[in-house]
């Protein structure tokens, strides 16, 4: 239509305000920016909408307005960068840990603690470990709505981002790579655990991971969202847009809130003054 569209630096797929025909940005995704691969969005605006108002049912907190048909409208879907990063891992570590026994006779109550050491060490590749790679979405609601079927990835395209907003990705794959250190760390950790097995007590005295990090693979993943202001704060709606996982924050309104503490101190007003009534009779 000819009129002119502002993004920002990482804006690479967006709507013409004008007319609201799709654009995409292509200098921002290609070269060194082009992803390696896509996942198609499965679910539906609808079913991303059926979900919202499924998280807002029974909520009698919630700002009337807050599921507005205004408000539906906002929900919007979006192609997220993500290195997804392949790594190796080895684990050693050791643990304190007791087997207490306990018995009775007649005369007394008796106690026996064995007292042992255990030793692990392991080893595990992993492969596809997600984190994104936009510095305007937050890790924890990203991790929220994980896993996504990667066997359903597809080469990149710029036809799958048709109708969806995208982001080129703004936080390099080197810094990603303590966050999945971290990850990793603590999925071995839990692993190994899960081996400490038939004791009372299982402390770790100490633990060595060490994580050989590969390929970081540049992908776009799909996301339906919802960013609202409510009293200067931010509210955010997230579902996977492949499996429907959802994540979200919810305002409380203080007009609602009154209401309904006013409401409850009325019925225990009224039930105790009934009580009294019935004592008197």
């Amino acid at each position: 239509c000819g009129g002119e569209i502002l993004t920002d630096d990482t804006t690479a797929a967006t709507f013409c305000p004008f007319c609201g025909n799709p654009t995409i940005v292509p200098t921002r995704l290609s070269g060194t920016l082009k992803p390696e691969a896509v996942l198609p969005f499965q679910k539906s605006r609808e079913d991303a909408v059926a979900a919202f108002l499924k998280l807002c049912k029974g909520k009698p907190l919630l700002p009337k307005d807050f599921t507005s048909q205004q408000q539906l409208e906002k929900i919007t879907g979006m192609y997220v960068p993500f290195w997804l990063y392949d790594c190796d891992a080895d684990f050693s570590g050791s643990y304190k840990a007791t087997r207490i026994h306990r018995w009775s006779d007649s005369r007394y109550h008796y106690t026996r603690t064995e007292h042992f050491l255990l030793n692990r060490a392991a080893s595990a590749r992993f492969s596809g470990i997600p984190m994104d790679a936009s510095s305007k979405m937050e890790d924890m609601f990203m991790e929220s709505i994980e896993p996504f079927d990667y066997s359903q990835m597809v080469p990149y395209d710029n036809v799958y981002l048709t109708g969806y907003l995208a982001d080129k990705y703004d936080v390099e794959a080197k810094q990603g790579e303590d966050r999945i250190r971290q990850r990793v760390e603590q999925s071995m950790s839990d692993a190994i655990q899960e081996t400490v097995m038939g004791y009372t007590t299982a402390i770790p005295t100490n633990r060595r991971i060490d994580v050989q990090h590969g390929h970081a693979k540049y992908v776009l993943l799909p996301v339906w969202m919802l960013n609202s202001r409510y009293n200067g704060k931010t509210y955010t709606f997230l579902m996977n847009g492949q499996t429907g996982k959802i994540t979200g924050t919810l305002p409380v309104c203080k007009k609602q809130t009154a209401k309904w503490f006013a409401g409850i101190c009325a019925g225990v007003t009224l039930a105790a003054t009934l009580f009294q009534f019935w004592l008197m009779i």
